[in-house]
């Protein structure tokens, strides 16, 4: 069953991940943020404004399909194959679909497999085939990232776009200038430790292009194991001023481990009961469709709904997952060895994981002397969040769920270099709290700062979600730390080391955001008097909520709703669509009284 169970996870992380995407921003000049962000300006930095170059995460380096020649190769409609993420082969994908449609009816009548598993499958391998790598960790097909050896000030429009939806970092470009931002791109599906080796060069260039003597690196997610290979590795690391880890993969995460080991919590309880609800509720808001899902699994046979999911995760582990670099290197170090004896098969993929367990064992170590020798080294964290919590409740289903600590995709113990932790939602016995500094305890008492490396330079969000784009305070936090304006824990009281967390992406997104609008339609004469006074209270109540660095979700949701409910009256923003809603009490119930009945099984048994 775990085999079975593991597609459908891995289908709902690739929805997740494409749902998880920041929506579309830009930097701007006159972005107000001396208004709304009025400590960007008041904290003074230490003057020396170095290049930023970001290290970034899963699905921020652009790639496409190349020749032998490396040009492009393009689709049947004549579009360039190219992602971020997914490349996903598609051209014939929805008649591949509708073929399927006749067998799976059939199967279900007579209660059999009439070849549908394994055209299922087939059709995974074809779909995923862009991706794979063989048992070398190579890729089969050409893949080109796309490298950007300008700064962000000189990208075109289309790659300025991208990098600011992808990254939502204004603050640090209106502080560091765009001039001064870069972005090192990397092979999403090569070997980390090779990836890495490019880094020394780019920051030559760098330094060559702006003429500065050092750099700053910022590390985003899953940049943290291109920081862990460069450790390892980097010569030019004497040029780097100040590395700023956001949420970043330093000691990888039990979710990838727990799905390349496919150990995953698949009793009929949680899976055919609990876990589509969750996931549905957390990416539509609407609990009902889940338990829609749940109903209409009943018409399936037990047997073959196994059959077909087994089938097409096999496929996906054959090609995607288990031979892949970069995804060795996103599991926790001391979970390699195990699961490195059991899954790799080929001497070279495993001499290329080797070296990278090697620098990540390392990692400590290598950040401690790079210290020593006079770079600073800063961590931004969340927590208290468990993988079934929030928007990424898809990860629920893995077994490491029912223990972790994080900010719903990667431990707090990775992203802050060692802190101890107990599992979300609960605390630190009395033993354990007598004995250490209340100075470093989180205040829910589930977090210790003190075993942390750099316990004065790490910052924990209480139950902040791994997408920090949506919290303007992480983001004005790093700026500032980046511009040498904060140092420490210590440095001023408008960033605790322990924060809360907020969403203000609707309110603070540059330039499009409520906020923008409402101070432009107030600084302007497009609204009367009469109208004005309907939105000045709404945007003053925003202003104040964004304008405070000790994040409140209640208070920026109630600042949010206000300040939307203004802008739709005087007609600066369109009244949302009435959603249709499932009768979810009604579906809720029918699906209670089918799993009281079925479990797991299908209307005819198993």
């Amino acid at each position: 069953m775990k085999k079975a169970v593991s597609v459908f996870l891995v289908l709902v992380l690739t929805l997740g991940c494409l749902f998880c995407f920041p929506v579309g921003a830009q930097y701007v000049e006159n972005n107000h943020f001396d208004v709304f962000y009025p400590e960007l300006y008041e904290l003074k930095g230490d003057g020396n404004n170095y290049p930023t170059i970001i290290l970034p995460g899963i699905n921020h380096s652009p790639y496409y399909l190349a020749d032998e020649n490396g040009e492009s190769i393009r689709d049947k409609s004549g579009k360039e194959i190219s992602a971020s993420l997914l490349m996903l082969n598609t051209d014939s994908l929805k008649t591949e679909l509708l073929k399927l449609v006749p067998g799976l009816l059939f199967s279900i009548i007579f209660q059999r497999d009439l070849g549908v598993t394994e055209k299922v499958g087939a059709l995974v391998r074809e779909v995923m085939k862009y991706m794979e790598t063989n048992e070398d960790g190579e890729t089969v097909y050409n893949l080109v990232t796309k490298k950007f050896t300008v700064p962000v000030s000189e990208m075109n429009e289309q790659d300025k776009h991208f990098f600011y939806t992808m990254l939502p970092v204004e603050p640090i470009a209106a502080l560091c200038g765009e001039d001064n931002l870069f972005l090192y791109t990397f092979d999403l599906f090569g070997d980390p430790m090779e990836s890495a080796k490019g880094i020394d060069g780019y920051i030559d260039m760098v330094l060559e292009k702006t003429g500065a003597e050092k750099v700053n690196l910022a590390t985003v997610s899953l940049g943290g194991t291109m920081l862990t290979a460069y450790a390892e590795t980097g010569k030019n690391i004497s040029k780097v001023d100040k590395i700023v880890n956001m949420v970043s993969l330093l000691d990888g995460t039990d979710i990838i481990a727990d799905f390349i080991d496919r150990d995953f919590n698949v009793s009929d309880e949680f899976f055919r009961k609990e876990y589509f609800p969750l996931v549905l509720e957390a990416v539509s808001g609407d609990r009902g469709l889940g338990n829609l899902v749940n109903i209409l699994l009943h018409i399936m046979p037990r047997r073959l709904f196994e059959g077909i999911v087994t089938c097409a995760y096999t496929a996906l582990h054959d090609t995607v997952l288990v031979n892949n670099p970069e995804f060795w290197a996103m599991i926790p170090g001391e979970r390699y060895d195990e699961l490195a004896d059991k899954w790799i098969k080929s001497d070279v993929l495993r001499a290329k994981t080797d070296a990278f367990q090697n620098a990540r064992l390392n990692l400590k170590g290598n950040l401690s002397k790079i210290a020593a020798n006079g770079t600073e080294v800063y961590s931004i964290c969340g927590y208290n969040l468990s993988y079934t919590d929030g928007d990424y409740a898809f990860f629920g289903a893995v077994s490491s769920s029912e223990n972790a600590n994080s900010d719903g995709i990667i431990p707090v113990s990775s992203t802050s270099l060692g802190a101890t932790n107990v599992k979300a939602g609960t605390s630190f016995d009395s033993e354990y709290l007598a004995a250490h500094s209340s100075k470093y305890i989180s205040p829910d008492k589930s977090v210790d700062a003190s075993t942390c490396l750099f316990p004065e330079r790490t910052w924990f969000f209480n139950r902040q979600h791994h997408e920090v784009g949506r919290n303007d305070v992480v983001v004005r936090l790093a700026a500032l730390i980046l511009n040498g304006a904060v140092k420490n824990i210590d440095s001023t009281p408008l960033y605790p080391q322990f924060n809360g967390t907020r969403n203000s992406r609707s309110v603070t997104r540059c330039p499009s955001g409520r906020i923008f609008t409402a101070y432009e339609a107030l600084e302007g004469n497009t609204l009367s008097q009469e109208q004005k006074n309907i939105v000045r209270p709404a945007y003053e109540k925003a202003l104040s909520a964004v304008r405070s660095t000790v994040c409140d979700a209640d208070e920026m949701n109630a600042a949010t709703e206000s300040l939307k409910e203004a802008l739709c009256k005087v007609g600066l923003e369109a009244e949302g669509k009435k959603e249709f809603k499932l009768p979810s009490g009604l579906i809720e119930k029918l699906d209670g009284f089918l799993f009281d009945r079925l479990g797991g099984n299908g209307f005819i048994g198993r």
